[in-house]
This record gives C-alpha cells, structure tokens and sequence, in this order.
C-alpha cells in the first residue's frame, strides 16, 4: 500500500500536461454525494479544488478520482501522511501542493481519516 500512489504517478495516470478526457469520470467509490458536517468536500468540490493546483491543472478527473481514492489507502497506515506526501515530492510535485491534495482527498474520500493529518 505505501507505493500505490507512487505507482499511480508512474504508470498510466496522467497528472501534469494530460488533457481532459471526455468520457464522465468513474463513480468515486468512497465519497458521499453530498455534502455534510462530517465531509464538507463534494467530489465536484475535490475535482474543482484539484485543477486550481497548478501541477494537477490539466489533469484529467479521473485520474484525480484515482489518486484521491488512493491517497486514503495509504493515510490509515503508521506514518501515512509522510508517506504520501514523499509519495508526491519523490514525483516532482512541490510539497505545498502535495500537503492541500492529501488534505482534500482525505476530506473527500476518508473523512474519518482527518484525524491522522497534522493540525
């Protein structure tokens, strides 16, 4: 699990410099569809949120999806918010982006998940 997001960077997920695929984006499997005290991030809000960052502009949604869906598998593991965020640094993305993309996958996908992100 620690390198399912390095791997989703490396192989056939297209961040940086990809255009918008046309197809609809897959279902997220983990997010609600609307939004609540418990998770205020909407998917549309996450893919919105996503594509202000500059390294994920072009990014395609579904691939944004994935790597959300992603990042909440490594979060509930000893250390998962470093994890992830060398996950992203090790593939060229700045830390800054890095930390507000876990933040906002986390908060979208596995809200539970909020208390293992430092305050």
């Amino acid at each position: 699990m620690r390198t399912i997001i390095g791997a989703l960077l490396m192989c056939g997920i297209c961040l940086a410099g990809c255009s918008a695929q046309s197809a609809a984006p897959p279902t997220p499997s983990r997010a609600t569809t609307t939004a609540t005290t418990d998770n205020p991030v909407t998917p549309a809000i996450y893919l919105k949120l996503m594509h202000e960052l500059p390294y994920f502009a072009s990014s395609s949604d579904a691939s944004l999806i994935r790597l959300g869906e992603a990042t909440c598998e490594v979060i509930p593991e000893d250390n998962g918010w470093l994890i992830s965020v060398k996950n992203f640094t090790d593939h060229g993305i700045p830390a800054e982006q890095a930390g507000s993309a876990i933040q906002y996958a986390v908060s979208t996908y596995c809200p539970d998940e909020q208390v293992n992100l430092p305050n």
